[in-house]
């Protein structure tokens, strides 16, 4: 008995203190590399990096940077920040691009790849062949920007719908922040309440 409860002490010791161990190096395999830090951003190198970014509310605040061309075809996402917990970090797209963004949440505001922005920083990404379905304040790169900062970004071929059916009801996207010039441009059709904006 006396050596079954010793075997039992060290299995459980061994768990603990492996249990203590994953859980302070878990942030070391997040995405593709990096740390968050301005110094470091978390690497985003493919469609599962992006889906873990959209999960990671906790990160929001950080710094990221995209690494390759990412193609989300056949992956139903949702955006990165919303009214609850807002994108504030940084996004550097360095000159990469996110293709073929399908969201579908039809009573849902603030909706786009970023879905609400608020003082963050979005640039030199490109986001091509965007198919959005939301209520309220929707975009192709951002739904509803807070006093953040798009530069060098763009937005080809988007497709935001709104499910409000009266003018009066549903609400275009909305920024506040800054779109600088040097490259941000939208090109395609964002279609909104029954009528087009371009």
């Amino acid at each position: 008995m006396k050596n079954y409860d010793a075997g039992r002490k060290v299995f459980v010791q061994f768990f603990v203190a492996l249990s203590i161990l994953l859980a302070g190096v878990s942030g070391v395999w997040a995405y593709s590399g990096g740390d968050g830090t301005e110094e470091n951003p978390y690497q985003i190198a493919d469609a599962n990096d992006w889906l873990e970014l959209t999960t990671d509310a906790g990160n929001w605040d950080k710094n990221f940077i995209l690494i390759a061309d990412v193609n989300l075809a056949g992956t139903d996402i949702t955006p990165i920040g919303n009214t609850a917990t807002k994108f504030t970090g940084v996004f550097d797209g360095n000159d990469h691009a996110i293709r073929n963004v399908m969201i579908g949440l039809p009573a849902v505001d603030c909706v786009g790849l970023f879905g609400y922005c608020l003082g963050g920083q979005i640039t030199k990404l490109g986001v091509e062949n965007v198919n959005i379905n939301s209520r309220n304040y929707v975009g192709g790169l951002v739904g509803y920007n807070d006093g953040g900062r798009t530069t060098g970004s763009t937005a080809a071929r988007p497709a935001a719908r709104s499910s409000r059916t009266a003018r009066s009801s549903g609400r275009r996207p909305r920024a506040t922040g800054q779109a600088r010039r040097g490259g941000c441009r939208r090109s395609g059709r964002a279609k909104y309440n029954q009528w087009d904006y371009y």
